[in-house]
């Protein structure tokens, strides 16, 4: 199963953090303040972990209160493709390939281009 909480509006990301060991039942979670392009992720055995995870090392990267908007991700995989301030996507997937190819997509959809849309970020929970 994979969800989202909310999408986010167009933004700066400039910092990435790696998930921890993934586990046979875990949830990810991603967090980031669009102003500060501060981002967190975290992965857990529940969802209110790995999101009060990602909050926490948002926050750590300059973060403030968007760091408590997340999308997350259960048995699942998160990707984060970035080209600009404004043009990024997220994409949620059963599987890094398809995680990946759904963020850039949205990427160049926001205005990115294939070769400026850059793997950011790719996290999986399963």
């Amino acid at each position: 199963m994979i969800g989202k909480v909310k999408v986010f509006g167009g933004a700066a990301i400039l910092a990435c953090l790696v998930a921890g060991p993934a586990m046979a039942d875990a949830y990810a979670a991603l967090s980031f303040d669009p102003a500060a392009g501060a981002v967190g992720m975290s992965s857990h055995a529940t969802k209110a972990e790995a999101e009060a995870g990602a909050t926490k090392e948002c926050r750590k990267e300059g973060g403030g209160q968007k760091c408590d908007e997340h999308v997350w991700s259960h048995n699942g995989c998160i990707s984060l493709i970035v080209a600009t301030k404004t043009a990024y996507g997220i994409g949620l997937a059963g599987s890094e390939d398809a995680a990946k190819k759904i963020a850039t997509e949205k990427c160049v959809q926001t205005g990115g281009s294939e070769s400026s849309c850059k793997d950011h970020f790719t996290a999986c929970a399963n």
